[in-house]
Order: C-alpha cells, then structure tokens, then sequence
C-alpha cells in the first residue's frame, strides 16, 4: 500500500493480532508504505522493521509480468528472508500477484487478497498467442509453487475466490475464504443527530472504480426529489479523481449538501451520525467500509456487484442494485430516508449480520485455524 485504506488498515490489525497472539514479529516495508499510523503501531508493538526496495524500481517492463515477477519477488527478498529466518511468511498488500513469489521458499507462506482479480487479459496489446503463453506459464508456475498444504491464499468473499480461481489454475483447497471485520469492538449503541438532517455516509479511494461522479448524479438526484428534506451527502477518502469531484459539486452549486471530505480520523462520528450507507462501487473484493457501517446499525445501498452481494442481503438489510441505474438507486435511499420504520429494521439487520459473519472474534477464530493447518507449535512470525 501507498496510501491510507482498506489494506493499510488491514496490515495494522494483522500485526495487533500477531502481537496479541504472543508472536514474534518482523515487518517488511518499503518506504512508500511506512506512514505514520503504520509506523505508530510498530513503535508501539516494538515490532522490528525492516526496509526493503521497492517492488518494480529497475524493473519496469519485462520483469513485471507474471511469471517472471516470481522471481524477481525471490531476488528482493532472499536477503532479508536469510537473515530473518522465518518460521511462515505473511504477504498482505493491494496488488494479487506481488510477492507470491516468496511461496517458493520453503516456509510456510500466506498470501492476503485484498483486491479484485481481473480475468486474465491480453497483455498490453500483445497478440493472443503471446498472452496465452504468458498465462499458461504463470499457471504452470503457480501448481509447482502451490503443490504443497502449507502455501495458502486468503481471498476476503466468496466471490473473490471465484475470481482467483478463474484468473488461476490453483488447487482450491490451497485458498481459504476469511472475511474482512468491521470493528474490533461494536459500538454500544447508533447515536443519529438531534436535529432532523439525513446523512448519507461513504468511504473509499475517490476512484473510477468506486464510481464517485456516478455518486454525485444520485446525491443530486435525492437531495432534487426531497426539496423539504435536510439531507447531506459525505464521502470520505483522497484519491485522483478528489478534486474533479469537488469541482463538480462546485458546478452544482451543491457544496453544502455533497461533501467530499478528503481522508479523516473521524470515522467513528461520522458513522454514528449517518442514516445509511452509500456504495455505488463498480469493483468490489468485498467492501470493508460496508462492513463497518453494519457494525453501527446502518441500512446499506450497494451495488450488486461482486462481494458485497455476500454482505447486503436486497430488501433485508439494505439494497442491492445496479451500479449505474440513477433511478433505482436514488428511488432506495429516497425510501429509506422517508420510512424511520424500514430504517431502523434494516439497521438492525446489518447489525445481526455483522455479528454473525463478520465480527473481530469469527476473523479470529478462522485466522488461528489457519495457522493451525500449516504449522504446528511454532511461535515466530
């Protein structure tokens, strides 16, 4: 990671885990990932850290198609794997395919996706045939590296495994399906605002593939449909498309109803004072934000897409519907806005939801089974 998100925060509680569990631990990081938060936990933890080079620096073209970026993960990182001496290695980071390449070591080895995988795709304009030959190598790479129990892929959905093994010739029992949670500790109770304003709340990179312009269309369209409404919509989190959003609520003349708010620590006030949850995404591994929003009691408007189609149940605990039709998305929070009653049994339902699928105490449960499969007795991380 580069950036505050999903997999920063993912990376921070993986290491409270380790450290709670009584592991030792050694964290590898390039500087592009050492930020403040992250290193914050480390110091506190005394954790030791280790810098290593960044993962395509020198190697711009060639090297970065799999499978040759294998071995360039295994030339990085034998270094500090030869001194460190690891009784399993953990890989958590945004890109699937970045250091699978430590699995051909002969430690036992985790690898965290978080992201959506693409189907394979030809590569850069190469002809069919090349990106053929390239998948077909990657794939024959990937059963040798694979053949043994103790390599295991963590996919974050059901649907995200779908995707790994549709983008991989693997054995499926080499991949465990372990869902993001929410919160470590639920909130005791959904605290809305004393005054009547409705809060429709998202989080996530302002990127294409969270589809915020599309977002912005819907919050035009509700706060349009309900004039006698006090409605606020609030996304929260950087990305390159920020600033083209802010101007274009600008153009709207809408900058005090539709808020982009760049990234914040205030998380937490700002769930517990939103009404519902917003996530009109185009690709989701799963949708971690939408998880927390159920830990505070919160109907969820999602896309039908991808994993978050195993959080959101339509009609239940919130909507699922297509991710570009203004009208239907607009017309669900529109409902939920006007019916307190629907609101507040959606709300409750997420929370039921949560508690059953995605709570801390299951993620820990699942994730000590998983150690348990490929060590035994060992107490180094």
């Amino acid at each position: 990671f580069s950036e505050p998100g999903g997999a920063m925060t993912y990376a921070t509680e993986l290491m409270r885990f380790y450290y709670e569990s009584g592991y030792e631990i050694v964290v590898c990081l390039p500087l592009s990932s050492q930020q403040n938060s992250v290193m914050d936990v480390i110091r506190a933890f005394n954790i030791e850290c280790v810098t290593i080079r960044e993962r395509w620096r020198g190697f711009k073209h060639f090297w970065r198609y799999s499978p040759f970026n294998y071995l360039l993960d295994f030339i990085l990182m034998y270094k500090t794997y030869s001194k460190i001496k690891p009784d399993v290695i953990v890989v958590s980071n945004v890109c699937p395919e970045s250091y699978l390449g430590l699995a051909i070591l002969s430690t036992p080895f985790i690898s965290i996706q978080h992201t959506y995988h693409l189907f394979f795709k030809p590569l850069n304009g190469r002809s069919r045939f090349v990106s053929n030959l390239f998948y077909k190598l990657n794939n024959f790479c990937l059963q040798k590296i694979f053949k043994n129990n103790n390599k295991k892929i963590v996919a974050v959905s059901e649907f995200s495994k779908k995707q790994l093994l549709t983008s991989f010739v693997l054995p499926p029992e080499n991949i465990s399906v372990i869902y993001n949670y929410g919160l470590r500790n639920i909130p005791e109770s959904s605290v809305t605002s004393e005054d009547d304003k409705i809060q429709i709340l998202t989080f996530g990179h302002v990127r294409e593939y969270k589809n915020p312009l599309f977002w912005i269309k819907v919050a035009k369209q509700v706060i349009s449909t309900l004039p006698g409404k006090d409605i606020e919509f609030i996304w929260g989190g950087e990305g390159e498309l920020l600033e083209e959003c802010k101007q274009n609520v600008n153009t709207l003349n809408m900058n005090k109803k539709i808020k982009f708010i760049g990234f914040t620590n205030e998380t937490s006030q700002l769930y517990t004072s939103a009404s519902l949850y917003f996530q009109p995404s185009l690709i989701e591994s799963h949708g971690i934000a939408v998880v927390e929003a159920m830990s505070y009691s919160l109907p969820c408007v999602v896309a039908n897409i991808g994993g978050l189609t195993e959080s959101v149940e339509n009609g239940v605990n919130g909507y699922l519907l297509p991710p570009n039709n203004i009208t239907e998305m607009s017309n669900a929070i529109i409902t939920i806005i006007n019916n307190e009653k629907i609101r507040k049994e959606m709300g409750e339902q997420s929370l039921q939801f949560y508690n059953e699928k995605f709570s801390f105490d299951i993620w820990k449960q699942r994730m000590n089974k998983l150690h348990e499969n490929i060590f035994l007795n060992k107490n180094k991380i």
